[in-house]
């Protein structure tokens, strides 16, 4: 008599993950854009450090200031500022609170991924209309 198939899959009886890794998402529509073709590494390594913080439930409110992206991303805080801007401009993320130093602790930035919906709106994609020689 055989012995059962022991299952090698690592999935609960709902079929969810076992495993508690988390992912950034990078869709095949996204990798593919001008706008996403056109960034700098400095550029790709602040949006994954702002990916990193999403949990689908935070857009809109991803806390992430020049400072500690520079320090996360090995880069200059000149550099990472230049980055915030150029995704801004880009359409991959939008500031929703600016930092400040002016209160007795600092405060982050907020920002928004519009590949992500935000609030119950849907993803505004705005990258996706960026085209070379546009800001």
């Amino acid at each position: 008599m055989r012995k059962p198939h022991k299952s090698t899959r690592k999935h609960n009886a709902k079929g969810r993950s076992k495993s508690d890794g988390r992912f950034i998402k990078l869709s095949y529509w996204l990798l593919d854009s001008l706008a996403w073709k056109s960034l700098k590494p400095a550029e790709v390594c602040v949006y994954l450090a702002l990916a990193k913080r999403y949990n689908s439930y935070n857009n809109g409110r991803i806390g992430l200031s020049c400072r500690a992206a520079a320090l996360n991303c090995h880069i200059g805080k000149d550099t990472a500022c230049r980055a915030f801007k150029v995704l801004a401009e880009k359409g991959f993320i939008k500031q929703h609170f600016p930092g400040s130093f002016s209160q007795k602790k600092p405060l982050a930035s907020e920002w928004e991924l519009t590949q992500f919906e935000t609030d119950g709106k849907p993803a505004t994609k705005e990258f996706m209309d960026w085209r070379p020689g546009t800001k």
